[in-house]
């Protein structure tokens, strides 16, 4: 992903650098100036580019790459049953409900319950947010810097 993140134009960056943030894409165009065809546009050729099919899988495939972030497994896990704790690596791995669904041939609605259950014992709103939260920045590299 490095060497593909070489090839997005200076203003591709700037929305990949935006994507990573929690800003939401209404805020992402704000700050940009630019309208939702714009930002559709930019979003996808970043995601054309860096082989990825959603904002959720550009950012997991981010954290992976980065020497800056480590994956901490979340308390909350102990809690919930092994199905869960599948459904959750498919999560955080930038997987879809569907895929999740057909992969572990059960139904999309299934899945879906799981994640709510997953995000309400995570304590956010999105796959997004648990990713963020899952991958935490490694304050020792931080502060050698």
């Amino acid at each position: 992903m490095i060497e593909e993140l070489k090839t997005l134009t200076p203003r591709q960056q700037e929305v990949y650098d935006l994507m990573l943030t929690e800003l939401s894409y209404p805020e992402i165009m704000e700050r940009l100036g630019i309208t939702i065809g714009g930002l559709r546009f930019h979003i996808g050729y970043i995601l054309i580019k860096l082989d990825c099919d959603s904002r959720i899988a550009l950012v997991c495939e981010h954290f992976e790459c980065s020497d800056n972030h480590t994956f901490k497994r979340p308390e909350f896990l102990n809690e919930l049953s092994e199905q869960h704790e599948i459904i959750f690596n498919y999560v955080v791995k930038g997987y879809k409900t569907a895929e999740i669904a057909a992969l572990m041939g059960y139904s999309y609605s299934y899945i879906i319950v799981r994640r709510c259950r997953i995000y309400r014992n995570a304590k956010v709103n999105s796959a997004f947010e648990l990713v963020r939260k899952c991958y935490v920045e490694n304050v020792e590299l931080r502060s050698a810097a």
